[in-house]
């Protein structure tokens, strides 16, 4: 049976998994760091963490495996939107290419003035 704490600074809950290990999960909402999701799993040899960042944070979101052989910082796979559309333009830029869908979100833009002025 599972239990439930809320609190105006987060939540815990507890409960057994189907196979009858422990289970706890918390929510904590504090100011006194950046905001983001840190996600941790123990094991009986190790575990991982994740830490994703605010989506408006400019840096890369980190995954941490932990076992026999230590710890281990796994290659970095994420990047912010801001970052992908800075690089992306870095990219046509040297290449000398244009997106297509520049012209896209020239027609939506001149759209969205329209329809604003009206």
């Amino acid at each position: 049976m599972p239990h439930c704490w809320p609190s105006p600074a987060g939540s815990t809950v507890s409960g057994r998994l189907a196979n009858g290990a422990p289970f706890t999960a918390q929510g904590v909402l504090t100011a006194a760091r950046p905001s983001g999701v840190d996600i941790r799993l123990y094991t009986a040899d190790g575990g991982v963490a994740v830490q994703v960042p605010d989506p408006d944070a400019a840096w890369p979101a980190e995954v941490r495996v932990t076992g026999p052989h230590g710890d281990l910082l796994l290659p970095t796979l994420y990047e912010s939107a801001h970052r992908f559309a800075w690089r992306r333009l870095k990219e046509h830029l040297s290449a000398g290419t244009r997106p297509d869908d520049l012209a896209g979100f020239a027609r939506l833009t001149d759209l969205y003035a329209t329809l604003t002025a009206t």
